[in-house]
């Protein structure tokens, strides 16, 4: 995935399809969320965590039953759960065995059930 990403908002706001995932306007607006929080106090982070989160993405892709956990405690909605760095909620869909929906990157302490 890419490691040079652009810092800031995105001038189209269409959902980002790549080979084997699919990330949504609303994950795309956490993603560039994230991005621009942590950039403010170190960019080089900012870059670090974003292709981690891409990273996860792609082992999603890869292996979407047993990649993340299904959360009956967060949500009824027919999601699963990646943790990635202690901190960050990847929420995806399996939409076939090698491709997923990226519905949401949250970060862990945000309220989860109210959001989603």
């Amino acid at each position: 995935m890419p490691t040079n990403h652009a810092h800031g908002s995105r001038s189209d706001a269409n959902p980002v399809e790549v080979p084997d995932f699919l990330i949504t306007e609303q994950a795309q607006s956490d993603l560039e969320a994230i991005d621009e929080y942590i950039t403010a106090d170190n960019p080089r982070a900012a870059d670090l965590l974003i292709d981690d989160l891409y990273s996860a993405m792609q082992r999603a892709a890869d292996d979407p039953e047993h990649a993340g956990t299904i959360r009956d405690d967060l949500t009824d909605r027919n999601v699963r759960f990646m943790l990635v760095r202690k901190n960050y909620w990847l929420i995806y869909t399996a939409a076939s065995a090698t491709r997923v929906v990226i519905v949401r990157v949250l970060h862990a302490r945000r309220d989860i059930p109210n959001i989603l």
